[in-house]
């Protein structure tokens, strides 16, 4: 067989023009994680049905749909990352403004980075699209400081993946099983699906149980399924308590007009968060 021949190198150039538009929920962080988390999952289903229209081998079927399962399962922890990447930035722009204190330093960012930042005017997308959103206690740590009440001597009592004992109740015993997906992740980005010795030992602390190494990640359908109902409910839950914790935050400022406009900031707020939000007394609606 003919050996097929490489691409010339304006070829490659090129790939990253082989883009479409952004889906049109992008703006609100919930919508845009459920249209890609809902996408993922209809690949899956699309598969599956068109596949039962013809005949198979049932062991290349089989193989074949495990490592779509792993790819779906990959998607839609991606899609978790991005949430938690689009929420803080809309939640530091909305803070960065109207204080003085050192809440921001909590993210470390180097000039050049910034500076390929600088067209999108907008200091949220400038501190957390450059970072990675993959360790649950930095996670926290960043939330804990952004939305922080000013003066707190304790620097923040949100805590986005808490304690027994820190807030928010809803999101407790959450952390260790969203860390054990990020190190699922890591096995299936970095090592195709293998899980390493190294990654045992984290996955064993996560899962509460020994896990075996080396070996491949080989997740059946209902892993997939049960991935993300939990990451569904998570992404309601953190939206909710965000929402909650932000306007509590943009409340302290209300007084002072010269900051923004309660009406304007509440009518931001519910658009974001697609909630009822009220601030200095005015309400507003999601306005579509």
């Amino acid at each position: 067989m003919a050996k097929v021949p490489v691409p010339s190198s304006h070829y490659f150039h090129d790939l990253p023009k082989h883009a479409v538009a952004v889906a049109p929920e992008a703006a609100v962080p919930v919508q845009h994680y459920g249209r890609y988390a809902n996408d993922s999952w209809n690949l899956l289903l699309y598969i599956e049905r068109n596949l039962k229209r013809t005949n198979v081998y049932q062991a290349a079927y089989e193989r074949h749909m495990h490592r779509l399962h792993s790819m779906v399962l990959l998607n839609l922890v991606e899609a978790f990352e991005r949430f938690l990447k689009e929420v803080a930035s809309f939640c530091v722009d909305n803070v960065a403004s109207a204080v003085i204190d050192d809440r921001l330093d909590v993210f470390a960012i180097k000039g050049q980075v910034a500076a390929v930042h600088f067209q999108e005017q907008s200091v949220g997308k400038a501190l957390c699209e450059s970072s990675t959103w993959l360790d649950c206690d930095e996670i926290t740590r960043r939330f804990l400081r952004i939305l922080a009440a000013p003066n707190d001597p304790n620097k923040g009592s949100f805590y986005l993946f808490p304690l027994s004992t820190q807030n928010s109740a809803s999101l407790r015993n959450k952390g260790e099983l969203v860390a054990l997906l990020f190190q699922l992740r890591h096995s299936i980005v970095h090592n195709a699906g293998v899980i390493t010795r190294s990654d045992a030992v984290k996955l064993s602390r996560f899962a509460k149980q020994q896990i075996e190494a080396p070996r491949v990640f080989w997740p059946e359908r209902a892993d997939v399924w049960y991935v993300k109902l939990f990451l569904d409910d998570l992404v309601e839950t953190i939206n909710n308590e965000i929402a909650m914790g932000l306007t509590d935050l943009t409340a302290l400022y209300a007084s002072d007009q010269s900051i923004f406009v309660p009406a304007e900031r509440s009518q931001l707020l519910a658009d974001c968060f697609q909630k009822s939000i009220t601030i200095a007394g005015t309400a507003c609606d999601p306005s579509s």
